[in-house]
């Protein structure tokens, strides 16, 4: 379960996580009690696995991001990834991240006026 990286990720870099339960249940630990039941959402976003994590950028851009477990660094690289490739940030900034580190840098860029928010659509049971 990708839920206490998720949580890294919003409490280090101020990322919203909008969890969305296929099953109506809650995610089976202390991460994410704020849920919603799917509705449509996930036949919507093309949804056809469970877990799956979408980068979105409100209103209506969404970028499919990651199916089944993901660590911290591959998750940060494909998010820097992939707002590279939706125009979210350009090459430079997208080099400035890339280097010698062990995880990428996630950019200063992405701040709650560009804020870009999960949604965390999974199929939880206990």
């Amino acid at each position: 379960m990708r839920a206490p990286i998720l949580a890294m990720l919003e409490n280090a870099y101020g990322f919203k996580i909008y969890p969305v339960s296929l099953d109506g249940l809650p995610v089976p630990n202390v991460f994410f009690s704020q849920f919603k039941q799917d509705n449509g959402q996930a036949a919507m976003l093309g949804v056809e696995q469970a877990p799956e994590l979408l980068l979105m950028k409100p209103p209506k851009q969404i970028v499919p991001l990651a199916q089944g477990a993901s660590s911290l660094e591959e998750l940060t690289g494909r998010i820097l990834l992939a707002a590279k490739e939706a125009g979210w940030i350009d090459a430079t900034q997208y080099q400035t991240t890339q280097g010698i580190r062990n995880t990428p840098m996630l950019l200063p860029v992405l701040t709650p006026n560009t804020a870009v928010p999960f949604c965390f659509v999974e199929e939880w049971s206990l």
